[in-house]
Order: structure tokens, then sequence, then C-alpha cells
């Protein structure tokens, strides 16, 4: 593994850098950068250096910024799948109880279902007459 660079521009004033890593027939670049000349050449390595770091700071930032975008997408992504299966499934069982009476609720059944969802909204609807209810204590067997 080994840094590359490629002098792009050699002004006067600065030098632009063009910094790139091959990796396993990979080509990764770092970015474009611009040098003050300098008659130290350790400081022009250590300003290069911080300058890399930097712009891989804001690329890894730049990465977990994707993900998580990417992980919302797949959670609504998910969610309509959900909601267009239930939507087709809900739609397929109304055919099939249309079409088949044994499936079909008895007008018994149909009372009785309104009387239990009624009572079920009540459970639902806080009342301020209502005592509270104490906890039902059952047995272990």
């Amino acid at each position: 593994m080994k840094f590359r660079y490629r002098n792009v521009k050699d002004e006067g004033t600065s030098h632009q850098l063009f910094v790139y890593l091959n990796y396993l027939g990979l080509k990764i670049i770092f970015g474009s950068f611009y040098l003050q000349p300098s008659y130290n050449p350790l400081e022009s390595l250590c300003e290069l250096t911080s300058l890399i770091t930097n712009s891989l700071k804001e690329s890894i930032l730049c990465c977990s910024s994707f993900e998580r975008e990417n992980e919302k997408l797949k959670s609504l992504a998910d969610m309509s799948v959900k909601k267009a299966i239930s939507s087709r499934l809900n739609s397929c069982f109304y055919i099939l109880v249309c079409r088949c009476p044994t499936y079909a609720l008895s007008e018994v059944d149909k009372t009785s279902d309104k009387s239990s969802l009624q009572e079920d909204l009540d459970d639902l609807i806080p009342s301020k007459n209502r005592r509270k209810s104490k906890p039902v204590i059952g047995r272990r067997n």
C-alpha cells in the first residue's frame, strides 16, 4: 500500500497535488490539495497530512449520513411493502368471505361483534365516573 501523488499545477506561489492510493486494484482518491512552497519539507508533509486527514474526516461524516438516510429509506420501504401486502390480503379475505357463505358471519355473530367492539371502545375512553379497576389476582397452577 503506497500513497501516490501527481503534481497537477506548479505555480510560483503554490503546488496543486492530486493524492491517491492504489489498493488491490482500486484507486482511492483523497483529493486535490494546494500546498505553499516551503524550505522545510517536513512542514509541507505535515500540512499535506493534515489536509488528507481533514478530507478523510469529511468523507467519513458524509458516509455516515448516507448510511443513516439509507436506513431511513429501508424502513420506509419495508413499511410501505407491509401496508401493500396487508391491503392485498385484506381485499383477498374480503373476496373470500363474500364468495364463501361458510366464512360469512351470521346475523347473531355480527351483532355480538358490534357490541363487543363498542365495549372495547368504551374501555378506551376514560370516564370520570368510573372507579379505578383493581388488578385481578389469579391463581397459579
